[in-house]
């Protein structure tokens, strides 16, 4: 079993990197601890975790200067499942994570080019 405090310590460097704008990563970091992240249920750590590695990895995926298409492609794949995990929170019942959906469906937007007005 993955051990609480390793991913707590891991949700608190994604933060710091999220905030200093190293998103490559951020997305990274949170694609390794990705697995992992189930240990925290229940705590806020858990809904954080979600939604820096969702913002990341959307933001490492719509820059083409930096990564291959693959790596992009990785990057989008995970992000579209931050989002998942974060509907379904919202769908149960959880008020915290309406503000963070909004956020993450915004990111989706910016990616795709439809702009909200």
């Amino acid at each position: 079993m993955y051990d609480m405090k390793v991913t707590t310590t891991s949700v608190s460097k994604l933060t710091c990197a999220f905030y200093i704008g190293k998103y490559k990563a951020g997305a990274s970091m949170y694609i390794d601890m990705l697995d992992n992240i189930s240990v925290l249920t229940g705590l806020a750590d858990q809904y954080l975790g979600t939604f820096y590695g969702g913002v990341c990895c959307y933001i490492a995926a719509s820059d083409k200067s930096q990564f291959s298409s693959r790596d992009r492609q990785n990057f989008l794949r995970q992000a579209k499942k931050c989002r998942k995990m974060m509907r379904g929170w919202v769908k149960k019942g959880n008020p915290n994570c309406r503000s963070y959906l909004k956020m993450l469906d915004a990111e989706n937007h910016r990616y795709n080019g439809r702009f909200l007005d």
